[in-house]
């Protein structure tokens, strides 16, 4: 399938996918006949963080810096492993190199308005969550079939966004 702009205003797109070239009819197939549900669920808010493992992060700190122009926010070690917040763009998630984070690939962190109301919603979908505490607040991952990683997390404790500003560790 592909898609084509439908309707181009000045803050959306809307979109509209044809059937593939072999099949009998070539309508348009719009969004909300593909959805599974007619009512559309705003699921995440703010992308914040892109948490990615890294075996080596300070070497790979060290490349973000060099080879990207990115800013270096705070690198601490703690609890046998180091974690270091880079900042790549303004706006856009701080990129979060950790060395303890296992899996093949990086997870998208969002900010959700309504942390259990979220929560609830994506188990009613059939989502297999993993609830954990992040110094932010209460936080949940789930992994999408095609194995893209999410957490959603709401904001309770503010003062943890800065809480390692400055602290580049050793």
């Amino acid at each position: 399938m592909s898609y084509i702009p439908l309707y181009e205003g000045r803050s959306r797109v809307v979109r509209v996918c044809l059937r593939g070239a072999s099949a009998p009819d070539r309508r348009p197939v719009r969004a909300a006949e593909a959805a599974v549900s007619d009512v559309r669920w705003p699921v995440f808010g703010s992308l914040d963080y892109i948490y990615v493992p890294a075996a080596d992060v300070d070497g790979e700190a060290l490349r973000y810096v060099q080879t990207l122009g990115a800013e270096l926010a705070w690198k601490v070690r703690g609890m046998g492993t180091t974690v270091a917040c880079l900042r790549v763009g303004e706006p856009g998630p701080a990129i979060l190199l950790s060395g303890h984070l296992q899996g093949p690939g990086a997870i998208l962190v969002y900010r959700v308005q309504d942390y259990a109301a979220t929560v609830a919603q994506l188990r009613a979908r059939g989502v297999a969550i993993h609830e954990l505490e992040i110094p932010h607040g209460p936080c949940a991952t789930f992994t999408t079939g095609a194995g893209q990683r999410y957490a959603v997390y709401q904001l309770m404790r503010p003062g943890a966004v800065h809480q390692f500003d400055g602290r580049i560790d050793p």
